[in-house]
């Protein structure tokens, strides 16, 4: 034990002093940085919160559109529908009910395009005729249905406009 503390006393006082504002600086440092971190967490977490708040924000007025457009949606729906049910129901003023059948490769062709395919002509002759009343209620029924998948669109394209606006994105 003596010969630490003769070590120590051979220290010289200049050395004492550095070493003692050494611990100063890195005690300074340290309570600095503890402090500083907790003020920092603080500044976190309360960004944190604000950011959380404007999520949910943006949630609501996201689900406020969402229920707009759909709104819209289903009222073009219905009347697209109404619509097609009263085409259907008028049908044989623009229609006769006498009119002569159409060649059974007119089902085949209309099919075919239907189909986005090649109608195949060796089929013509085991075609059926077709009422002039059926091919003109099939085509109305597409048309309508159509309609049905355009206003679908439009409503999605509608939606992701008023979304992207919601969110400051470009258009």
């Amino acid at each position: 034990m003596t010969a630490i503390v003769v070590f120590l006393k051979s220290i010289p006082s200049w050395l004492w002093g550095l070493l003692a504002f050494l611990a100063i600086v890195a005690g300074s440092m340290w309570y600095g940085h503890h402090w500083g971190s907790e003020s920092k967490q603080a500044q976190w977490d309360k960004s944190v919160a604000k950011g959380l708040a404007q999520v949910e924000k943006l949630k609501d007025e996201a689900g406020k559109i969402t229920t707009k457009v759909e709104t819209v949606y289903v009222d073009r729906i219905k009347t697209i529908t109404q619509k097609g049910k009263e085409i259907e129901r008028i049908k044989t003023v623009f229609v006769p009910v006498d009119s002569p059948d159409l060649p059974g490769s007119v089902r085949l062709y209309h099919d075919a395009a239907s189909q986005n395919a090649i109608p195949d002509a060796a089929r013509i002759p085991d075609a059926a005729p077709v009422p002039l009343a059926d091919l003109a209620g099939t085509v109305a029924s597409n048309y309508g249905q159509c309609n049905v998948y355009i206003a679908q669109l439009e409503g999605w394209q509608d939606w992701a406009k008023q979304q992207m606006s919601l969110n400051g994105e470009a258009k």
